[in-house]
């Protein structure tokens, strides 16, 4: 009778290394079975659609840990219904019923909510959780409503961990929202003292706080040496500066290129980098020996240019 194979339709199971296998035939011969496995790829538990983005475990004070708080993200762009949901791990918090997190949006989970909304603008955060967040670091988990654990936050103060959020007042942040939070890489410390809860934790688009203007090294400048205090008025548009002294800007445009300190080759080469000619009349080459006191005495004049 020739030998048969086929496949099981039993679910998979999995070895204790955690790669899968699979029931991969049934060989019958002479009477007996013999089971046969091939391995699967290995398999990861994804994040949750929400995760832990940003905590702040120590706030700046001895005493604020009334200020204690956790946020959590929706990667999503639609509603989720966390309702029954928990926290646990360092602390332990039940979501109350009807605990909607809008699409790519956050909630705020405090030890006072009371005290968060009064030093912050953080408004509706939920609470009060129980237990307090270690300084030092501890686990922390996401449960859905079925016991099963949606995500993780293991944090530390140290080692691959930013340290600044122990204490200095800055939050332990998630570098980008949509980054996983087991990896210590994917954390940093927060900008902005007290932290971002309920907000992005940075910013999407840096915004320069100022313009840099060129100055042509052939410009005038105005100033005024009457040493009179003008207050901020100076600095407003229209301001009339018709009476003060003009000046070329202090920017050197005559400088020393290169030397030679090979006797009898010795030179000094002086360079003009500006486009207007400079008048050096009067102008001297010479050697600082190194002490302080009046130019005349510390200074030996090597050439008149």
């Amino acid at each position: 009778m020739a030998d048969r194979h086929w496949r099981p339709r039993s679910p998979s199971s999995s070895n204790r290394a955690g790669v899968s296998r699979r029931a991969a035939g049934v060989k019958r011969e002479f009477g007996r079975r013999h089971l046969t496995f091939e391995p699967l790829e290995g398999r990861l538990v994804l994040d949750s659609t929400v995760v832990f983005n940003e905590i702040m475990y120590n706030p700046l004070g001895d005493a604020d840990d009334r200020l204690e708080w956790i946020e959590l993200y929706n990667q999503l762009a639609v509603d989720m219904d966390i309702s029954e949901w928990s926290l646990q791990g360092g602390v332990e918090y039940q979501f109350p019923d009807g605990t909607i997190v809008p699409g790519r949006s956050y909630v705020v989970v405090a030890v006072s909510p009371a005290a968060l909304e009064a030093t912050t603008d953080v408004e509706n955060a939920l609470g009060p959780y129980t237990g307090q967040l270690s300084n030092g670091g501890e686990e922390l988990r996401l449960v859905n409503n079925g016991g099963r654990v949606m995500n993780v936050l293991d944090y530390r103060d140290g080692g691959d961990w930013p340290t600044a959020p122990d204490g200095s007042g800055a939050s332990l942040a998630k570098r980008d929202p949509r980054l996983a939070s087991e990896p210590a890489e994917n954390w940093t410390t927060g900008l902005q003292i007290g932290g971002t809860p309920g907000r992005a934790n940075f910013p999407s688009e840096i915004v320069p706080i100022g313009t840099r203007t060129p100055l042509s090294l052939a410009s005038t400048w105005k100033y005024e040496a009457s040493g009179t205090n003008l207050g901020s008025t100076w600095r407003q548009p229209g301001y009339d500066d018709g009476n003060w002294n003009t000046a070329r800007p202090p920017v050197a445009t005559v400088l020393i290129a290169e030397i030679g300190t090979t006797t009898p080759m010795d030179f000094v080469e002086i360079q003009n980098v500006s486009d207007k000619t400079v008048d050096t009349s009067g102008w001297v080459v010479a050697l600082n020996h190194g002490i302080t006191g009046d130019v005349n005495n510390v200074h030996s004049i090597l050439w008149e240019l």
